[in-house]
């Protein structure tokens, strides 16, 4: 296969699969191709390539996420937003598996609450991840508020230590356009202190 990235600009995520089709496009490979793939450690880039040979193979790269897992889904996700793995950059469709991923959208909280049980299916990496691409306008438009909302649900859902912590100097500095509150950023860092953090910690 060739080293030129394939270009996801024109796939879109496939819609529900239709119940009555029990067979993805990642099942309907030839077993050798399926061998091949997995001995050899195909990156996203060639399966997008052979996504391209025929129709039935569309999803491919989209079925092979799902058909290997979280991580794999996560894996894809972060190729597409970093135009890594030989896929070009696709901000808007990492997006929309950061969002599969990370589960139900939060809502701001004006507290620090207790962690919480993770809502089933629910992948804590892909909540920072999305808060990152809110604070920054990456693959969506800015939106500060939706940002610390995320880093909100992997701090207290997604018991993330280091999200409490990067909450903690968000309002301690000032960060994103967010004022200036220094006893939420002590909140947030006795969140992440109590959970072992050392930068925490230090504060």
């Amino acid at each position: 296969l060739e080293e030129s990235k394939a270009d996801f600009s024109n796939f879109n995520k496939p819609a529900t699969t239709n119940p009555d089709d029990n067979q993805s496009s990642f099942d309907m490979l030839p077993s050798e191709i399926v061998m091949k793939c997995v001995a050899e450690y195909a990156d996203w880039g060639d399966l997008a390539k052979l996504s391209c040979v025929q129709s039935s193979w569309k999803g491919l790269v989209h079925g092979a996420a799902d058909h290997c897992g979280i991580e794999s889904t996560w894996q894809l996700a972060e190729a597409l937003l970093n135009g890594t793995n030989g896929l070009e950059r696709n901000p808007k469709l990492s997006i929309a598996y950061f969002n599969e991923l990370a589960g139900e959208q939060p809502e701001l909280r004006t507290e620090v609450q207790n962690a919480n049980e993770v809502e089933e299916g629910s992948f804590t990496p892909a909540m920072r991840r999305l808060a990152n691409c809110y604070l920054t306008g990456t693959g969506v438009d800015r939106n500060e508020e939706k940002g610390i909302a995320w880093l909100e649900k992997a701090a207290t859902e997604g018991d993330d230590m280091e999200a409490a912590h990067e909450l903690a100097v968000i309002y301690e500095l000032g960060e994103h356009g967010v004022a200036v509150d220094v006893v939420a950023a002590a909140r947030w860092f006795l969140h992440g202190a109590e959970r072992g953090l050392p930068e925490s910690m230090a504060e």
